[in-house]
């Protein structure tokens, strides 16, 4: 009968040692990113000479967003303006992406074919909208923009679990 009981506890021991952490296995979570190019249009209105003054945008625009939802990138767009009953091309601009999946930063530099002067761009760009202004440097002014963006944020990245061999 000893025995039997001992085989019993000893059963039982091994039973709450396998159910236990000492045993368990070990997953690991690990960092991941991804990368998005895509193409983008977008309406908009800006603030020029005391007039709001409509125009398209056609760009593109290259991020990568990491598990931690920061993102970083790049954007190149081409304004279109659709002033005094014309259409033309109004300027030019190359941004640099940053900040957090649901809110991040343009900045940048471009040309004004229109004002025949470079320009600064400071933007925050959110899911389906950017609001910025832009800094003309031979003219010294702003010129303050929203925009309606055919693209929303990136997607998210979540961890990858990795079980061990």
């Amino acid at each position: 009968m000893k025995k039997v009981l001992s085989k019993i506890a000893l059963s039982a021991l091994a039973l709450t040692a396998l159910q236990s952490d000492v045993f368990a296995i070990a997953y690991t979570q690990v960092d991941s990113y991804r990368v998005d190019t895509q193409a983008y249009a977008a309406v908009g209105l800006y603030f020029g000479n005391g007039t709001l003054v409509p125009y398209g945008l056609v760009g593109a625009r290259r991020t990568t967003v990491d598990t931690d939802n920061i993102i970083k990138g790049a954007d190149a767009s081409l304004r279109i303006n659709f002033k005094n009953s014309s259409v033309a091309v109004d300027s030019t601009r190359l941004s640099w992406l940053y900040g957090n999946r649901n809110l991040y930063a343009n900045t940048g530099v471009g040309y004004s074919f229109d004002s025949k002067a470079w320009l600064g761009t400071l933007a925050a760009e959110g899911d389906y909208y950017r609001v910025g202004s832009d800094y003309l440097f031979t003219t010294e002014k702003f010129s303050p923009y929203i925009e309606a963006v055919t693209i929303g944020k990136p997607n998210e990245v979540k961890k990858q679990v990795i079980q061990p061999q």
